[in-house]
């Protein structure tokens, strides 16, 4: 999976623990801390994805030196 995916497990994991402490239920709480924290680990063992082409670069040739 790519690295915003992992982030983005990640941030939902993180606010629903939150939501879950700020409602009393610890039981979902701290599992998904957990989560959380494994998804930050392989967002961060990810590769990153390619850069998206740029149209306005195609078909001009580059700067000369």
């Amino acid at each position: 999976m790519t690295r915003p995916l992992w982030f983005g497990i990640a941030m939902f994991s993180a606010f629903g623990s939150i939501y879950a402490g700020m409602f009393g239920v610890p039981w979902l709480q701290f599992p998904l801390i957990g989560v959380a924290v494994v998804a930050v680990v392989m967002a961060l063992r990810a590769p990153t994805l390619p850069p998206p082409d740029d149209p306005r670069t195609k078909g001009t040739p580059g700067p000369s030196a």
